[in-house]
Formats: C-alpha cells, sequence, structure tokens
C-alpha cells in the first residue's frame, strides 16, 4: 500500500496526509482525526515569549513544531533591541531545547527508531 510509504517519508506530514487519504475515500476527515487541543502551535508560542521575556525560565516545550519554534524566532528578531540580555538568554536556550528534539524526531522517524525527549527520555504522550 502506497499510504503507509507515503507517511513515514520525512518531508510529509503524516497529519496532512491523513487528512488527504480520507478526503480520497470520501470521507469527512473529522471523524477520523484526533483533536489537537494540546499541540504546540504559534499562539502557545507567542504566551511563552510573553512569560520568557519577564524573566521566567521555560523548559523546551513538548512535541513543539516547527512552526511553534518559528514563532520564538520571530519574537527575538521583532525584540532584539528591547529584549534585556537575561530573557534573550533564556528564550535562546528554550529554542536551543525545541530544536534538538525536532532534530532527534526526525533522525529518528528516519531511522524508525521512536523519538526521544530533549532529555533522552522518550516525549510525553498526549491523553
Amino acid at each position: 500500500m502506497l499510504y503507509d510509504r507515503l507517511i513515514q517519508n520525512p518531508t510529509i506530514d503524516p497529519k496532512k496526509g491523513s487528512a488527504w487519504y480520507i478526503k480520497k475515500l470520501k470521507e469527512q476527515p473529522d471523524k477520523f482525526m484526533m483533536d489537537n487541543l494540546d499541540v504546540p502551535d504559534r499562539k502557545m508560542a507567542q504566551m511563552e515569549n510573553l512569560r520568557m521575556a519577564r524573566g521566567e525560565s521555560l523548559p523546551p516545550t513538548p512535541n513543539a513544531t516547527p512552526e511553534h519554534t518559528a514563532q520564538h524566532f520571530d519574537y527575538i528578531k521583532a525584540n532584539m533591541f528591547s529584549l534585556e540580555e537575561s530573557a534573550d538568554q533564556i528564550i535562546s536556550g528554550h529554542i536551543k531545547g525545541e530544536i534538538e528534539a525536532i532534530k532527534a524526531a526526525v533522525m529518528a522517524q528516519q531511522s524508525g527508531q521512536p523519538p526521544m525527549g530533549p532529555e533522552g527520555m522518550p516525549p510525553e504522550m498526549p491523553m
């Protein structure tokens, strides 16, 4: 079956691929897809940015998406001259941890191994 090979390709988003396949079967994707209530998105990143800018240290967000992490980069670029050094270091450390977790997930997906979280532990599974 072609579908199982397509969703294992690291350049294809498995959620989008699944939605496409379900639509091709003339079914409603909402009947099959899980709710994404706890998926880190750009809005969550914006809230994290505000907290870190106030000096609160936050660990890397579990299961952060590239779009989530990109929001942190955008925040640093937009505020590079107004951020205090300590806040810049907090946000930069947060970004570094998220990038390492994303890279580990991609490498694990390519090798067929389960992805590991930032501390080498399996990532948290949504309930």
